[in-house]
């Protein structure tokens, strides 16, 4: 049996895309359909030449020599649509998006870091900014703007509290400066220091903790500090501490207080501390020492010494005789010294007998 012609090309005749030879009242299989491409467009189906009508390649059989043309549309377009993250740590696949289609926009988190949003520009400027809700319309890259947060921190010093320090005039306090950041790691500190509210130390930069976050004072006034931070990329912006208040002022000391009594034959220690800044001054208690021997008595009259065996009536009775005699009345005088000088020879006389 003879095989009928179905012939592939354009209707124009300008491109021919191939031949299929077909039974009778059979239709033409998939295997029979040559492919076909046209830059920019989309083929669609193919249709009868003679009948300028559509062929259905499922239902339509072939009864006599035919040709079949194609039917093109414009192609979708695509574009490609790429992300600049800005961090090394976070990248994102660039996307295919169909011509008119919107872009999606990517959720992205970066510590201690906020995305302001997506730029067409790469250093940022004004106007550049993606609005997600715009049709692509061609390839771009869209650059991630991030900012740094501001840092926290505090001022503090030694014995301040409720934001008062107080220090003795001549003496110093340091000022120390704490601060911390969301992102922990890779961020430098730059410090400002104010003293009323004017700067008073030129800027000085740190990593981490450094010699610039430490201000040493003596003078009195009300002390803050501002600080940004930097991650070798972003800068953040300036934040500024709590105020912290220095009074100067004399020592404020206490009653004293024993901490050692002393005994016999040591000291004892007291000391007395200064309300304002706990310096303690300390002081020397005397030793005590032995108490005094009690002196012994003087004998009674007209008792015996001891160890003499004599009584001490005489010496009384002379002290008797002197104390009646009358004030001018040398009568009496001259017997009083007579009567003494008798009762000394007495006792000499005495004393000779013991001896002998």
């Amino acid at each position: 049996m003879n095989k009928i012609q179905v012939l592939f090309r354009e209707k124009d005749g300008s491109e021919n895309y191939g031949e299929a030879y077909v039974k009778a009242n059979e239709s033409i299989t998939d295997d029979q359909i040559p492919s076909a491409s046209k830059e920019g467009y989309e083929l669609i189906g193919w249709k009868n030449a003679q009948t300028d009508t559509d062929w259905n390649f499922a239902t339509d059989t072939v009864t006599k020599d035919t040709v079949l043309y194609p039917v093109w549309k414009l192609a979708d377009k695509y574009y490609t649509v790429k992300y600049e993250t800005g961090s090394r740590y976070a990248t994102i696949g660039d996307i295919r998006v169909k011509e008119g289609n919107k872009a999606r926009k990517p959720a992205m988190t970066w510590a201690g870091r906020t995305l302001q949003g997506w730029y067409t520009t790469a250093d940022f400027q004004d106007g550049t900014l993606w609005d997600f809700e715009s049709p692509v319309k061609g390839n771009m890259t869209l650059h991630a703007k991030w900012v740094l947060n501001a840092p926290t921190v505090a001022v503090d010093a030694d014995n301040a509290a409720a934001g008062k320090v107080t220090v003795h005039t001549g003496d110093k306090v340091v000022l120390t400066a704490t601060a911390s950041h969301e992102a922990v790691k890779g961020i430098t500190f730059s410090y400002t220091w104010y003293k009323d509210g004017k700067e008073i130390k030129a800027k000085a930069t740190g990593r981490g903790v450094s010699e610039s976050n430490r201000l040493e004072v003596e003078e009195a006034g009300t002390y803050s500090v501002k600080v940004t931070a930097d991650d070798g990329t972003l800068t953040s912006a300036q934040v500024e501490s709590n105020s912290l208040e220095v009074v100067v002022t004399g020592h404020d000391f206490g009653e004293w207080v024993i901490v050692k009594q002393p005994t016999e034959t040591e000291k004892g220690l007291k000391e007395c501390t200064c309300k304002i800044c706990n310096l303690k001054e300390t002081e020397e208690i005397p030793a005590i020492g032995k108490p005094e021997e009690p002196k012994p008595e003087e004998p009674k009259p007209g008792t015996t010494k001891p160890g003499s065996g004599q009584k001490t009536e005489n010496t009384t009775t002379i002290r008797k005789t002197v104390k009646s005699v009358k004030t001018g009345d040398t009568t009496g005088l001259g017997m009083a010294v007579g009567a003494m000088a008798l009762a000394a020879r007495a006792g000499v006389m005495i004393k000779r007998k013991k001896r002998s």
